[in-house]
């Protein structure tokens, strides 16, 4: 994707949708849910973060990110211009 900055500027793509993961549009627009920097750049007002050791939390966050990636990294922009139905059955087909 490229970006064009003003008043008529947006987002272009670069390549065909059907060759661009929603999963590298996220990434590139505003990141990650959980990047696991977070806690190297954010320990709070410690200088380390108590749970650094055994952490529940980020934890918690890295098996969310992975899961979100999961299904964003195998959906194109292609897909997404499709009908409803399309996402219901990659859905129905992840959970069975």
């Amino acid at each position: 994707m490229e970006s064009s900055r003003g008043q008529i500027g947006g987002y272009t793509l670069t390549r065909p949708p059907e060759q661009i993961s929603v999963g590298n549009v996220l990434k590139i627009l505003g990141g990650r849910l959980f990047d696991e920097e977070f806690c190297n750049t954010h320990t709070g007002a410690m200088d380390i973060c108590t749970n650094s050791i055994d952490c529940s939390v980020r934890s918690l966050w890295k098996l969310i990110q992975d899961s979100v990636d999961s299904v964003v990294d195998k959906i194109t922009l292609k897909d997404l211009m499709g009908n409803e139905k399309f996402l219901f059955d990659f859905s129905n087909s992840r959970s069975n």
